[in-house]
């Protein structure tokens, strides 16, 4: 399977989580882009099961992507996949942190509803996911990347390492699948790459920062 093919396959992205009860808690939606508006809404009319590939980075704001206006920025990949699939506009979290914000959007409940409120924490035994509602309607739910959620019970993700992707991904054409991959990154230790690919000096700065060399670092 092709990129192509594979963003073709997927082309409602996030939306079967965005426009459904599954939803993070709070008002939760997609924008489809433009080009593909037409074929997805004809897809959801036909009742066809839509793939679902869901990407999360860690400690990563929305305004540090290309395809939600950062001026500086360079994240083409994700710039383009935004542009051919669906990207969230309106997706909240009841709790700005990490193994909360995880467990609300697999559960579509706030945090003091599942249990999972403190960091570090786990939903109540019996709560049920995104996974088991999926699982009911015939798709393979997988994860790779990061976790951070408890007890597996709740959470029965199919684990895929990374190298296992494509893999998974073409298993079984005619079987739906929801794979959400959880990056690592850009959490502390921050890994610097090529400091020649941004000029410290040409960076924009949001309005509440000072300008400094450490900030612009």
């Amino acid at each position: 399977m092709n990129r192509r093919s594979f963003l073709k396959s997927a082309g409602l992205g996030a939306a079967a989580l965005a426009a459904g009860p599954l939803a993070v808690a709070g008002r939760a939606s997609a924008a489809r882009a433009p080009a593909r508006a037409p074929e997805a809404a004809a897809g959801a009319a036909a009742g066809k099961q839509p793939n679902v590939l869901l990407i999360i980075a860690d400690d990563q704001t929305w305004r540090d992507n290309g395809c939600y206006g950062n001026p500086d920025v360079k994240t083409p990949n994700i710039d383009r996949l935004a542009t051919e699939g669906m990207r969230f506009t309106h997706c909240f979290t009841a709790t700005a942190m990490c193994a909360p914000t995880r467990q609300q959007l697999y559960t579509g409940m706030f945090p003091v509803r599942n249990g999972a409120y403190p960091n570090h924490s786990k939903v109540y035994p019996g709560t049920k996911s995104v996974v088991h509602h999926l699982k009911a309607l015939g798709y393979r739910v997988g994860l790779s990347g990061k976790t951070h959620f408890g007890p597996p019970d709740s959470f029965p993700f199919e684990k895929v390492a990374a190298n296992k992707v494509p893999e998974f991904l073409a298993r079984d054409p005619k079987q739906p699948f929801m794979l959400v991959v959880c990056s690592h990154s850009p959490h502390l230790p921050w890994s610097e790459g090529d400091a020649a690919a941004y000029d410290p000096a040409k960076l924009t700065l949001a309005g509440n920062f000072i300008d400094t060399p450490e900030a612009r670092k």
